[in-house]
């Protein structure tokens, strides 16, 4: 997986790049929506990419780390974070993998991610993302996790893309898209309160789910 990742930021096609435009102008503000205050408190982004919305993040926040699995996703966040200028004690970058973070328990006030969870299943749910994400989070903590869903008019293109033979003009490696029961069922195991809404906010119609350590 690591290997993908980095082949994915390294890569500059003009696909690529109307992402990019996307995410920075049109996708980082939307899971922001869902974290509650931010004052005080410290923020890990498990599966930070290049930090689009980390960077809004630690403006507010007390401490915002991000994680993530690939360097080259890191190397753009540094950019990102200079680039407006974020003091370097506000943040801190960790290149790893969320199934298996090294921070101890409870770290977090708020553990989130956005389009991270759904590429880490194969033939069934990897739910070790989801369960790490609990483990770090503080006692009364929140988990807020964005997933693309069947509902979004994208899903169709996904599914375009891989009928027709297309796959070029999709920008990731096939991962899965939820609906609520899905998502559901995934979070069960985890015996904490949560609630599921569909966030209207993009294209991508996400899911959320807000669960309450």
């Amino acid at each position: 997986m690591a290997e993908d990742w980095e082949k994915y930021w390294k890569t500059r096609s003009i696909l690529t790049r109307i992402v990019d435009f996307m995410r920075v102008n049109y996708f980082s503000d939307i899971p922001i929506s869902y974290l509650g205050n931010l004052e005080g408190k410290t923020v890990l982004e498990a599966g930070c990419g290049t930090s689009e919305s980390l960077v809004k993040i630690a403006k507010k926040a007390k401490k915002a780390v991000g994680i993530d699995i690939s360097q080259k996703a890191l190397d753009r966040s540094k950019i990102n974070f200079d680039k407006y200028r974020i003091p370097h004690e506000k943040y801190s970058l960790v290149c790893g993998d969320i199934q298996k973070m090294k921070f101890k328990d409870g770290s977090f006030d708020i553990v989130f991610n956005t389009g991270v969870v759904e590429h880490f299943d194969d033939d069934k749910i990897n739910n070790k993302p989801v369960e790490e994400m609990a483990r770090v989070a503080k006692k009364g903590g929140r988990i807020v996790i964005l997933v693309p869903s069947v509902y979004s008019p994208f899903y169709w293109f996904y599914l375009f893309t891989r009928v027709h033979g297309l796959q070029r003009l999709y920008p990731w490696e096939p991962h899965r898209f939820y609906n609520y029961k899905m998502l559901k069922n995934q979070l069960n195991p985890l015996n904490l309160k949560f609630k599921i809404i569909l966030d209207f906010n993009s294209l991508f119609l996400y899911i959320v789910a807000i669960i309450r350590k």
